[in-house]
């Protein structure tokens, strides 16, 4: 045969091979684009269906892995037995065959999930894979860390063990895998996390960990977990384990505890961030009437502004009425600091309804613009009504501070409404 006719008949072939190509990739997408809307309609029989077709024509390509993935998503959110071990299937061959797709992090950590379940119900493939991923290092972390919560569900007693290596030995995983960790023994009511939480108080030095080992052994109840917080107060110079060791004390609750706290939020000789998350931890008590009277105490004596702000936000945070009286005499109490009244204003227009002539009279004899700002605010946060509109409007007519007059014209355009609009129009024709 003529070599021309030979070399045409291989371009002929070549082209045919391309168009093919390209036709098969255009179905590819345009199914695939199907395969993403039905998901995001929540229709996974059909995305199921749509994903199972993509995988059929990039079977060769790292797609194929991907779309596995989501049909064993699509397969697994229909929640009916026969589609969950389906699920499991297509993940199982995505790891074999597809480990560096993209989705292959995702499909692990999804058959994890689907291990966890079928578990639950008793079957042993489940079962057994459970154990497989939370004891095998080489897991990634999420996935191991998802392994565990279901075998702590299952079997405490093995669970236990493998977290107790993994919190103490900072070196056996990220920090993150270890605060995961923790959080599952948090969970663990008995003798055992206890004693785990407590050896972590002597071995942990990550301050992040330390702050959320507190709060863990906050919800312990015994005097040991309680020791072991003071402790850690005691010894660690890090302020954020120190804040977070306070509002434990408080949290764990109890007479000491409470007397404890007590005793540094009263005491002048400590340093204020100490006294002031005494006095915050020891709101979480239940003692309302208790720590009211420590909080009106440090108004009446302390002349440091951030431990009497911390009073007033400690009984805005108490549900007795002791509260609300503190507040509107410290308002009503001209000789007071107006940053005090200020603030007091706050918590109290949060917890009762203020009237508008109370408001305007606090308004019209305030001198300090924190103050008046305050009022303004809590005016504009007041129902849509006529009058409280009309008091901003007047306000704004009157008032020669430009931050407040700034904040009026802000307030006033929330309104939705004629009389608003008219005045802000006004405004804009006198510039």
């Amino acid at each position: 045969m003529d070599i021309r006719k030979i070399a045409g008949i291989a371009v002929v072939i070549v082209v045919l091979l391309v168009a093919g190509y390209a036709l098969a990739d255009e179905e590819s997408t345009q199914i695939l684009e199907e395969a993403r809307a039905a998901l995001n309609r929540a229709e996974f029989e059909k995305a199921a269906q749509l994903m199972s077709e993509v995988y059929r024509l990039e079977k060769d390509t790292e797609e194929a892995g991907n779309a596995l993935y989501w049909e064993a998503f699509a397969r697994y959110r229909l929640q009916r037995h026969v589609e969950r071990k389906r699920a499991v299937e297509l993940l199982k061959l995505q790891q074999k065959e597809f480990a560096l797709a993209k989705t292959a992090h995702e499909g692990e950590a999804l058959l994890a999930r689907l291990y966890a379940e079928m578990a639950e119900r008793g079957e042993i493939e489940g079962i057994q894979q459970i154990e497989r991923m939370s004891d095998e290092d080489a897991q990634r972390e999420e996935t191991r860390i998802q392994a565990l919560h279901a075998l702590m569900q299952m079997d405490p007693d093995k669970a236990v063990p493998i977290l107790e290596k993994i919190v103490l030995d900072e070196s056996r995983g990220s920090t993150e895998m270890r605060r995961n960790a923790l959080f599952i023994l948090c969970r663990v009511d008995d003798e055992r996390s206890e004693d785990i939480l407590i050896d972590m108080v002597h071995t942990t030095t990550d301050a992040q960990m330390l702050s959320e080992l507190v709060m863990c052994l906050s919800m312990k109840s015994s005097d040991r977990a309680l020791d072991a917080i003071i402790s850690l107060f005691e010894k660690s110079d890090d302020n954020r384990v120190t804040d977070e060791a306070l509002f434990a004390i408080g949290r764990h609750g109890g007479d000491r505890a409470f007397e404890i706290l007590a005793g540094i939020a009263r005491d002048p000789g400590r340093n204020t961030e100490e006294r002031t998350q005494a006095l915050y931890g020891l709101t979480q008590t239940g003692r309302d009437a208790d720590v009211a009277a420590i909080s009106m105490e440090i108004l009446e004596s302390a002349d440091d502004p951030e431990m009497m702000e911390m009073a007033l936000f400690s009984l805005s945070r108490l549900e007795s009425e002791v509260p609300d009286q503190v507040f509107m005499d410290l308002v009503n109490n001209p000789n007071a600091d107006d940053d005090m009244r200020a603030q007091a204003l706050h918590f109290a227009s949060r917890r009762n309804d203020l009237s508008l002539d109370f408001l305007m009279g606090v308004y019209n004899k305030a001198n300090s613009g924190d103050l008046k700002m305050q009022v303004c605010h809590v005016i504009a946060q007041m129902d849509d009504s006529e009058e409280s509109l009309d008091a901003l409007i007047n306000i704004a007519r009157k008032e020669t501070d430009p931050e407040i007059q700034q904040n009026m014209l802000h307030w006033i355009g929330q309104r939705d409404n004629e009389k608003a609009a008219d005045y802000l129009l006004e405004v804009i024709n006198q510039e």
